[in-house]
């Protein structure tokens, strides 16, 4: 992470990536031991095994899928590369930083600000604890400000 120049950077940023991690590999390893103990230690008919196969692969399934649709918008550093150039850079679903370059002028301030969002930009949501943000220029670029002010 190139946290040097970032006029933001997400204060639970490695939380985030932990939790996604936690989860992608247990998801993992279930897929993988869940089969293996159940069948070795129980003796069971085709149907009750793929029950009992089942449920803890679905289940570590179902919490990696709520961990990354709560962590999918989450912003873990941003900062103005020019008056017309914000960078925004979030993980991907396999806990890698991507970073993508945005004109602040698509930059949308919902009226009514959803749960998971801060502000959006063409359709997609980003999520960022604006009590962090400690650059003025920053502040009014993703507030939209900026955008009102010209």
């Amino acid at each position: 992470s190139s946290g040097i120049n970032a006029e933001y950077g997400g204060p639970t940023s490695s939380r985030v990536k932990r939790a996604r991690i936690i989860s992608l590999s247990s998801s993992a390893a279930t897929t993988i031991i869940a089969p293996l103990i159940t069948a070795k230690k129980l003796h069971l008919s085709t149907m009750w095994m793929a029950v009992a196969c089942g449920t803890p692969i679905s289940l570590t399934y179902m919490y990696t899928a709520v961990v990354f649709f709560m962590t999918r918008t989450y912003v873990t550093e941003m900062y103005l590369k020019s008056p017309d150039t914000l960078v925004i850079k979030k993980y991907n679903f396999f806990c890698r930083q991507v970073s993508q370059e945005i004109d602040p002028k698509n930059i949308e301030v919902p009226v009514n600000v959803g749960l998971l969002e801060s502000f959006r930009v063409k359709g997609e949501s980003y999520l960022v604890d604006d009590s962090e943000i400690t650059n003025k220029d920053l502040y009014e670029c993703i507030s939209g400000l900026k955008n009102k002010n010209r």
